[in-house]
This record gives C-alpha cells, structure tokens and sequence, in this order.
C-alpha cells in the first residue's frame, strides 16, 4: 500500500502545474496516515490537513446508523488533531456550513489561510466544486448546537467555532495543545459505554423493523408460520413479542 500510494501521488504531483497544488481527501486521514504522510510532496512541509468543521447532529444523522451519538462526532475531531500533533501538521479549520451559505466567502478564508502557510496555487475564484443542492441532513443544519449535549461536545464546538469567528482559522501545533489542555475530556467522558448503549439500541430497532418487515412479507402463509419466523427473529431482543 505505501509503494501505491507513493506512486500514486507521485503521478498526481506531475500532472499539477508548477505553481498549483493538488488536495488528497480522504475520509479516515488519521488512521490511514502512515501509508501517506512520508511522502514528500505531503509533508509537513509542504502540505497542511484542512479539516471541516460540522455541526455534530449533522454529523450523526449521516453516518451510519451504528454511531448514533454527538461524542462520535467529537472523537472524531480529537482523533484527526491527534494525528496532525503527532507529525507536526498545521490544522486549517472551515466551517462546513459557511462553505455551503457563503461559498465565495469561506473558499477565500481558506486560500488565504494556506497561502500564509505556503500552500500555494489555490484560486478561490475558481473553484467550482462546491454545490449547495448536495447538503444533505440541512434540516439538522444550525449555526449553534443544542443546549442538551454533552458538556464535553459544547465546549469544542465553542471553541472551534468561537476562534472561526474571529478569523482564527490557523491550528497550529502549539494552538492545538492549547485546544487539548482545554477541551480533552476523552479520558472521563465515558464513551465507550455511551457508545456501547447506542450500537445496541440501533441493533434493537434494526431487529424490530426486520420482524415487522417478515410479518407483512408472509401475510397469508397462515399464523402458525409467521409466529415461528418473527418468533426466532426476535428472541434475542423481545422483537416479536413487543410487536405481537
């Protein structure tokens, strides 16, 4: 894998103009990173992580149905600025629902933040890919989140998003120290018994909705037969008799 990747980037440093720059996207950054990020042409270096920030409801009504919980949410922005710590990266934070309102905008903080940093060759007047009509979960959408989270979500969200405000869209490794030392709160936050909980609710409606399913699809096959089916489909989880 790290030969392939290395080739792979290798073909797309050639293919990129001089003066230009190429984005590698990928969505599990910071387990993947060490098939990547001895490349040169991604070093810390020369490349910076730009990480979009969310609304965590957001987050959680579009992944899979297994991580059904905002923690998830906040995990996942702790585990990405574990790794951008533990090699040196600079963090460039954009605002995933300012990308989507005030594209232009947004598109010319972020240029501007990584020109700073000599990422260089980004045009914000001409990049096209950003599309509104795609913003899925826009109803969970919000520009503050609820008063109900975790204390431990609220205080990253605020954090983040109050530095974004001010223009502050530059992470660099001591910023995010500073972040850790006030935000980390992963080692009391109980989650993974928060998500234990929620893997095991999902199962159990899954198991619901698979019974009822088998009771329409067998209609007419006569009581005896459906009652064993739904029966063995929902023993491990009272399925069938809270459906009976």
């Amino acid at each position: 894998m790290t030969l392939e990747a290395t080739d792979c980037i290798n073909e797309i440093a050639k293919a990129t103009p001089k003066d230009g720059c190429f984005v590698v996207k990928l969505l599990r950054m910071e387990i993947s990173h060490p098939i990547w990020t001895h490349i040169k042409d991604i070093s810390p270096k020369k490349a910076a992580v730009v990480m979009p920030i969310r609304n965590p409801q957001e987050v959680v009504a579009s992944t899979w149905e297994y991580w059904k919980s905002v923690e998830f949410w906040k995990h996942c922005i702790f585990k990405i600025l574990d790794m951008a710590l533990s090699l040196e990266y600079t963090v460039v934070i954009v605002s995933h629902r300012h990308m989507l309102t005030e594209p232009k905008k947004e598109v010319a903080e972020l240029v501007k933040a990584l020109t700073s940093l000599g990422v260089l060759g980004l045009d914000a007047l001409r990049v096209t890919c950003i599309n509104p009509k795609l913003w899925r979960c826009r109803e969970e959408s919000s520009a503050e989140i609820s008063a109900t989270y975790p204390s431990g979500v609220s205080k990253l969200w605020r954090y983040i998003m109050d530095a974004h405000s001010r223009g502050e869209r530059i992470f660099n490794p001591e910023k995010i120290r500073s972040l850790m030392r006030e935000c980390d709160d992963r080692e009391t936050d109980g989650y993974q018994d928060i998500m234990a909980k929620a893997n095991a609710d999902v199962i159990v409606e899954h198991n619901h909705k698979l019974v009822r399913r088998t009771r329409l699809l067998l209609h007419g096959f006569g009581p005896k037969i459906v009652d064993i089916i739904a029966s063995y489909l929902g023993s491990s989880t009272d399925g069938e008799a809270a459906l009976a």
